[in-house]
């Protein structure tokens, strides 16, 4: 009896040890994870929350990271909810609208409007990455639920300042577009830009196996002065916000 009792008490204080790691991980990567569809349903990929700002009760403004080939005239957003940080609960839309599209990149970044302040991504450094290094992703593949799939550091370019992409063993499909890439300290190192491809005679060939993503810390040079500002200053005003909220609230009728 004195042994269950124990056994029991032992499994009880592993669990409660283990609930701030699970909580941190839903926190910081899986609820800044945001899918972006265009209004036919024909195109849709993922994106990362990286600045939630209040403009006032009930009306926040949210700065999303994605790929620029989602990108369409009419664009929406679901943001997900879930129970006990384990099960998807629901799942809320928002029209966006585009603040910046880099197509050279393959980047962009969108805004929209929500009733609550989100969840943000940290940010790390790509450069701190090694080979064969524990990475992970979590992205809406296929108008999927944010689906976490994992892999490796398997490419990394000798010198440093040449930095421009991220070879991994991630699994990524049609729709995880624009999902970040996370270290093991849950921060996000790259975001997802497509599947590493050979070009040889005119001919396009996937590398079996391969995934490619772009190193957070050149993400934002990709982008104006401006939208920089947005992402970056945290002393920002809402009277910045003033064209995104135009766009958001007279032609989209949030």
């Amino acid at each position: 009896m004195r042994l269950n009792l124990f056994f029991l008490a032992l499994c009880m204080q592993l669990a409660y040890a283990s609930e701030p790691i699970n909580k941190d991980f839903f926190d910081k990567s899986l609820l800044p994870t945001v899918q972006v569809v265009n209004k036919n349903k024909q195109i849709s990929g993922s994106g990362i929350v990286l600045k939630s700002y209040k403009l006032e009760d009930n009306k926040f403004i949210n700065y999303v990271i994605s790929c620029q080939h989602i990108v369409s005239p009419r664009m929406t957003i679901n943001t997900f909810a879930y129970k006990d940080y384990n099960f998807f609960h629901n799942q809320n839309s928002h029209g966006c609208c585009l603040v910046e599209e880099d197509k050279t990149q393959d980047l962009s970044v969108l805004a929209f409007l929500s009733t609550n302040r989100l969840k943000v991504a940290s940010l790390g450094t790509a450069y701190n990455l090694k080979i064969l290094e524990q990475v992970y992703a979590i992205g809406c593949g296929l108008e999927e639920y944010p689906r976490f799939t994992e892999g490796k550091i398997n490419g990394l370019p000798l010198i440093r300042n040449s930095l421009n992409d991220l070879r991994t063993t991630v699994p990524i499909v049609p729709g995880d577009s624009g999902c970040a890439l996370f270290n093991q300290k849950n921060e996000v190192v790259g975001i997802a830009n497509s599947i590493r491809k050979l070009n040889f005679n005119g001919i396009s060939y996937p590398i079996e196996g391969i995934s490619t993503f772009k190193p957070i810390d050149l993400v934002f040079k990709s982008f104006s002065t401006k939208t920089y500002g947005l992402l970056e200053d945290e002393e920002n005003q809402p009277q910045i916000f003033a064209d995104f909220l135009w766009l958001l609230e007279t032609e989209y009728g949030l």
